[in-house]
C-alpha cells in the first residue's frame, strides 16, 4: 500500500492583500502570524485509501493536537487587535489563513483553509 508522507505547514500571508494592505492586519502578520509560520511544520502521513483534506482537518481538529492548541494560543493574541475599518476583531482574521500540505517526494503542495477546516468550530471554541 502506498503511503504518502508531507509536511504541514501554516500560511497567513495573504492576508496582507485580502484586507487591501490593511495596516492593522499588516501589523499582526509581522508581530503575530509570520512567527508561526516559521516555527510550525508536523510530518505526517497518508495512506493510499486516504483523501488528505479528511486527514488534514482531523490533525487539525484533533482538540489536543499540535494544531488546535497553537490556534487557542493565537486566538487571544489575535483579539487584542481590532480593525476598525472592518469593524472586526483580530480573532476574525484568524480563519483566513490556510493550512499547506507539502509532499516530501513531490514537493507538490495542497492549501486548506481554516475556515473550510475548522467548518464546525467557531471563534469561542479556541478562547478558554
Amino acid at each position: 500500500m502506498k503511503k504518502t508522507i508531507g509536511t504541514l505547514s501554516l500560511n497567513w500571508q495573504d492576508i496582507i492583500e485580502c484586507y487591501n494592505k490593511n495596516e492593522t492586519i499588516a501589523d499582526m502578520y509581522f508581530d503575530l502570524f509570520k512567527t508561526y509560520e516559521k516555527e510550525f511544520k508536523i510530518e505526517i502521513t497518508i495512506e493510499e485509501n486516504e483523501d488528505v483534506f479528511d486527514v488534514v482537518q482531523a490533525i487539525a481538529t484533533a482538540e489536543e493536537g499540535e494544531i488546535f492548541n497553537l490556534l487557542k494560543e493565537i486566538f487571544p493574541r489575535a483579539s487584542n487587535y481590532y480593525i476598525s475599518e472592518e469593524n472586526i476583531g483580530g480573532e476574525s482574521v484568524v480563519f483566513n489563513g490556510d493550512i499547506i500540505f507539502t509532499e516530501n517526494e513531490t514537493g507538490a503542495s495542497q492549501s486548506f483553509s481554516f475556515s473550510d477546516i475548522f467548518e464546525e468550530f467557531s471563534e469561542n471554541d479556541f478562547l478558554d
